[in-house]
């Protein structure tokens, strides 16, 4: 069903609806930072400006789109398409969730974890959805 849903809102920069949790998903992949800057010109989630990732393949921020409504969610941003492995996946996924999780005021322990793996797989579907696009 995420494949259906997943639209390219700008070059490389993809979102997903989160409608059960009332926040959006961007993944960008090689996004040019101005790009970044005019959707998301709140910044980062310290609301710093966007930049150049350098030192990382990829960066999970919390981020609020404002035009041309406003729009609460989470940005994964990759590099470029060769690091979407297991296991940046999983690691983003699991920051993306956890974020979602604070905005909420859900806490995850070891007896109540299920609503949160779901929710981690559901981001990491979405990241194959584009790593897909980006390779077809």
């Amino acid at each position: 069903m995420a494949k259906n849903l997943c639209k390219e809102i700008r070059n490389n920069i993809f979102e997903f609806p989160i409608d059960i949790y009332h926040r959006k998903l961007w993944i960008a992949v090689g996004a040019d930072v101005n790009d970044l800057n005019k959707l998301f010109p709140e910044g980062d989630t310290i609301g710093d400006p966007f930049r150049e990732v350098n030192g990382y393949v990829a960066v999970t921020d919390r981020v609020r789109k404002v035009r041309p409504e406003m729009l609460g969610g989470i940005l994964i941003r990759f590099c470029d398409a060769t690091e979407i492995t297991f296991e940046n996946v999983t690691h983003e996924s699991s920051h993306a969730a956890l974020f979602i999780f604070s905005f909420i005021g859900a806490t995850v322990d070891a007896e109540h974890q299920e609503t949160f793996a779901y929710l981690a797989g559901y981001i990491s579907k979405c990241i194959g959805i584009v790593k897909e696009k980006l390779y077809s």
